[in-house]
């Protein structure tokens, strides 16, 4: 095969492109880390690779599902979590079991998230922020760790952020290092939280402050000598610290 002007044309070999491989790799059991894919683009067996690479995948992330666009860097993810395209977890991040992590998340090394958490979209999350068991965290959730940064100024130990077990951050809430949300709070959209929240404790505004309490369920509590019985079935008791939730014997009290 010749060129216009007459020379002998090149054979150029033909490498696939990370897009014609999507149909190889959601034919699969499980989809392959972008890492993966573009491995696969530079191999001109394209399809016995990604066979191949996808049964170490499954070995290594036995039931994790990554998809082909997300970057996932750390082998600490747990059984059936979730990582959705564009999301990028690098080295060192813990992620529980059943876990939920939308589009364009960036994940830090350091972090640790529980079990059943969900991470909506467009959330990064930073070195020392720790994050436990059903915690939800709206779409663009602003984390930080650091009080007073400054550009090329690092530092060996951030400023920690604590979210406790079934707290809910609403979208595009900030949440300020050094602060620490308790177990089922909710933190309404658009919160800058700058102090602890309580446990059960409603937060809104900027900043942030207490305007109620709710139950685990996630509506607000109406609180009747210091006593609150949700809809659900819930029971509360105001204290001075806060409040608790009642059970057991302590329901007949």
């Amino acid at each position: 095969m010749q060129d216009d002007d007459g020379q002998p044309r090149q054979s150029v070999p033909h490498f696939p492109t990370i897009q014609s491989l999507r149909g190889i790799a959601g034919a699969l059991p499980r989809s392959l880390s972008w890492k993966d894919m573009q491995e696969i683009a530079h191999n001109d067996r394209a399809e016995e690779v990604a066979r191949s690479l996808m049964a170490s995948s499954d070995r290594r992330n036995d039931g994790v599902f990554i998809h082909p666009a997300a970057l996932v860097e750390s082998d600490q993810i747990g059984e059936g979590t979730r990582v959705w395209a564009f999301a990028h977890i690098l080295p060192g991040v813990t992620i529980g079991r059943g876990c939920n992590v939308g589009d364009h998340c960036y994940i830090e090394q350091g972090v640790t998230i529980g079990n059943d958490a969900v991470i909506k979209n467009g959330v990064s999350i930073w070195d020392g922020v720790s994050i436990e068991d059903r915690v939800f965290v709206g779409p663009n959730v602003a984390f930080t760790n650091d009080l007073v940064p400054r550009a090329k100024a690092h530092r060996d130990v951030w400023d920690p952020t604590l979210i406790r077990e079934g707290a809910s951050l609403g979208a595009n809430a900030t949440i300020v290092c050094g602060t620490t949300i308790g177990r089922y709070a909710l933190v309404g959209a658009g919160t800058v939280v700058t102090k602890d929240v309580p446990d059960f404790g409603l937060v809104v505004g900027n900043p942030g402050r207490l305007v109620g309490f709710v139950c685990r369920c996630g509506q607000k509590l109406a609180f009747v000598k210091n006593r609150a019985v949700c809809a659900c079935g819930g029971r509360f008791r105001r204290t001075d610290q806060g409040v608790d939730e009642v059970q057991g014997v302590e329901e007949q009290r």
